[in-house]
């Protein structure tokens, strides 16, 4: 799909709010009730991971897992979950990947090691010096890149490859690459000879028996437990799991679907602070295009915003109020397409079909004179038809907020300054069609 692009979608309510809230209810306390609560009872105790956010935010992996590795932090684990690391490194190497025996790291001390995190933005490294495991052994680096649900990044793991290598020299120190994935992913051919496959969840399973074999009890052991939990509730494939929620969905479709669309999380309150603050963008607007853009009838994740300039224009406000309460043929919509993507676009509406094709004539006319630029022409107009659009946030930089922690606050200032900026390049040319249309 091209930039300027968005898909025409129906835009009729499937289900009213009242048939919405009474799926609910049977999905909670009606006929769905007892599968509910079985499913919901795997997910009942408190765990402080989930309660920040964590479970697909790699950065927060990273952070969790060499602080727990170090022997030099503030934990009881001494060098005991760091060996255990290294341990399933080497059951996972295939030869001539790592040159150390599991003896050796089972005998030695390794309270002098030293682990970094985002060195080079390597997501963590381990630092072990050659007197860990006798006088003419070499030192031993540990690069370790870890993906949650991501993929591998184009030849990432090739540069930082060539980066240790260059660092740490062959003489005096041994090199193990680790891609750690939830699943053991492969890396790509090119790397597949010096980057050592591990599974997350291989290794909480090691770290476990490390904990086990060492008696060791207190509030970190639990954290440890809790962070272990986590991980096989959320990021492994649970066939019972999956039974009751491929039951669940097959008898309350309709319910899951409403709550989904009602769900809180970061995307949510971006809109939401949008919606709540429409002076601030009203603001931004008018300085960068002197128009003015009031608030129009919108839903849980999609905003529309009508440009009240052109309620003087004969004939513009005789669309479908029933679409927006302006009853303008023409509005601008942010639009929540999912994965942490927002759209801003001029949306022409339902309302009389030849004004609606004068319109589109119009708008035609802009862009084969190169001063706009839509996405595919049609040759039926349909209720609802998106022309000039712009991501003003992508799923990337969506993920990188979550990581970061930024606010809703700050990413819907940051948003609405591009919704300007688009405006500012956007709005006079529409506005110039729209009075050539309708004087």
């Amino acid at each position: 799909m091209s930039q300027g692009e968005v898909s025409d979608t129906d835009n009729e309510v499937v289900l009213s709010n009242f048939e919405k809230s009474k799926a609910i209810d049977a999905l909670v306390i009606g006929s769905g009730a007892d599968l509910f609560r079985e499913f919901e009872n795997k997910f009942s105790n408190f765990c402080p991971f989930e309660a920040i956010g964590m479970v697909h935010q790699e950065i927060r992996h990273a952070h969790f897992l060499s602080f727990v590795l170090d022997p030099n932090r503030p934990h009881p684990f001494k060098d005991h979950l760091l060996k255990g690391f290294l341990q399933e490194i080497l059951a996972q190497a295939q030869d001539g990947q790592i040159n150390i025996q599991p003896l050796a790291i089972h005998c030695s001390d390794f309270s002098g090691a030293l682990v970094y995190r985002e060195r080079s933005n390597i997501d963590f490294m381990i630092e072990i010096p050659s007197n860990a495991f006798g006088s003419e052994a070499k030192s031993l680096v540990v690069t370790v890149e870890l993906k949650v649900g991501a993929s591998e990044s184009k030849h990432q793991l090739t540069k930082y490859y060539d980066q240790i290598t260059a660092d740490y020299p062959d003489k005096e120190w041994e090199r193990a690459f680790v891609f750690l994935t939830l699943d053991a992913t492969m890396p790509t051919e090119e790397n597949s000879k010096s980057w050592i496959p591990v599974s997350i969840v291989d290794v909480i399973n090691r770290l476990d028996l490390e904990l086990k074999a060492q008696k060791y009890s207190g509030e970190a052991v639990e954290l440890f437990r809790s962070y272990s939990a986590m991980i096989r509730r959320h990021l492994v494939n649970d066939e019972e799991m999956a039974r009751l929620a491929k039951n669940i969905w097959g008898k309350h479709r309709e319910a899951l679907e409403a709550l989904y669309e009602y769900r809180p999380d970061l995307q949510a309150e971006i809109v939401d602070w949008i919606r709540d603050n429409p002076d601030e963008l009203s603001q931004a607007v008018k300085k960068a295009t002197g128009f003015n853009l009031v608030p129009d009838t919108s839903s849980t994740r999609l905003l529309r915003f009508a440009v009240s300039d052109w309620a003087a224009l004969n004939g513009f406000q005789d669309g479908d109020t029933k679409w927006v309460k302006s009853g303008s043929l023409m509005v601008l919509e942010l639009t929540d397409r999912g994965d942490g993507r927002l759209r801003f676009s001029f949306v022409l509406g339902p309302g009389d079909a030849d004004v609606r094709q004068k319109i589109y004539d119009k708008v035609l006319e802009k862009v084969d004179a190169g001063e706009i630029k839509i996405g595919r022409r049609t040759s039926e107009l349909k209720n609802w038809k998106h022309f000039s659009a712009a991501d003003v946030q992508t799923d990337k930089e969506y993920s990188k907020a979550e990581e970061s922690e930024v606010t809703a606050e700050e990413l819907g200032r940051k948003i609405m300054k591009k919704m300007a900026a688009f405006l500012e390049l956007h709005l006079p040319v529409y506005d110039n069609l729209l009075r050539e249309t309708f004087k």
